[in-house]
């Protein structure tokens, strides 16, 4: 399926949840990183179960420090 991870479109396969895409690029939801689905904040307790869809947009946001 085709989906839309942070302006880029990839053609993922083997995914059918948000998990599966985190794990897929090799991000830790831990503190610090933020996903949302078309525009809504997934919850940390819904990014196991929540399913992706083909064309879905998915941000994927990580907090840094600086100044």
């Amino acid at each position: 399926m085709k989906i839309k991870i942070n302006g880029t479109v990839y053609e993922l396969d083997s995914v059918t949840t948000i998990d599966d895409v985190l794990q897929h690029f090799g991000v830790s939801y831990a503190h610090g990183v933020a996903v949302a689905v078309n525009y809504d904040v997934i919850s940390k307790d819904r990014i196991q179960t929540q399913t992706v869809c083909e064309g879905d947009e998915i941000e994927i946001i990580r907090a840094t420090q600086g100044g």
